[in-house]
């Protein structure tokens, strides 16, 4: 488990067999990008407990924490980034939309969701610094 020492925020990338699942938020100003699940770490929260709760908020997904794995940290001015990967067989059942009104969408691949013209730039720019694209 990674323990954040100030404030965190997470991003989740989940593949599967099934595919990727991304959110896009409706409620916020165009343009609406799709953007990977996560947001910011609660008080107490581990990385990876925020990244679960985050995923099965945003898109009804429910892994095991231990599937979870921290690969990258990015630091900002305000607080720490981290990007969370878990690679499985099974894709669970995704929700209709998040706990918020997300919309959710599953596509293919890494490489499909790179050439969407609506991917959130700073996410594209993490997966290309992870080499995933």
């Amino acid at each position: 488990m990674v323990y954040a020492d100030r404030d965190f925020a997470v991003i989740v990338l989940v593949q599967s067999a099934q595919g990727v699942p991304l959110v896009r938020d409706p409620s916020k100003p165009a343009p609406r990008y799709w953007k990977l699940p996560g947001g910011k770490g609660e008080e107490g929260e581990t990385v990876e407990q925020a990244g679960w709760r985050e995923l099965r908020e945003e898109t009804g997904v429910e892994l095991s924490i231990e599937s979870l794995k921290v690969v990258l940290k990015k630091d900002r001015r305000t607080h720490d980034l981290y990007v969370v990967v878990a690679t499985i067989d099974q894709l669970p059942s995704v929700a209709e939309q998040g706990v918020e009104g997300e919309e959710i969408g599953v596509f293919h691949s890494l490489e499909e969701i790179t050439q969407l013209s609506d991917f959130f730039p700073p996410h594209h720019s993490l997966l290309q610094e992870l080499k995933l694209v």
